[in-house]
């Protein structure tokens, strides 16, 4: 079996299961298919030329780590805690933002 073709039979099982149209994370495609982390990787942006399967936004699974949040900006909120474990974490939000972290999560197209 060709191994793009399992792939899709994975997405495709998934969805006879639920009903409706599952979103899978490389993790649970490595999971499911035995594949490495590459392999799939690499079959996934073929299909996602071919129109087959498309990323998934990160919202439409409820994920807040990939939404940038703006800093506080009043000055009675510099002294607040909050500000403080912001500025503790400045710099490892500006690096995210710089070498932005693609979602891997994946589904047909419908």
């Amino acid at each position: 079996m060709n191994k793009s073709n399992e792939i899709i039979d994975i997405f495709k099982q998934a969805n006879e299961k639920t009903g409706n149209n599952v979103a899978l994370s490389v993790k649970s495609l490595k999971k499911r298919s035995r594949l490495s982390r590459k392999q799939i990787i690499a079959i996934l942006y073929r299909e996602m030329e071919n129109e087959t399967i498309r990323r998934v936004d990160p919202l439409e699974v409820g994920s807040n780590v990939y939404i940038y949040r703006e800093p506080p900006t009043d000055k009675k909120r510099e002294r607040d805690t909050a500000y403080k474990k912001y500025a503790k974490c400045r710099r490892a939000i500006n690096k995210t933002l710089e070498f932005e972290r693609k979602f891997n999560v994946f589904a047909l197209v419908q």
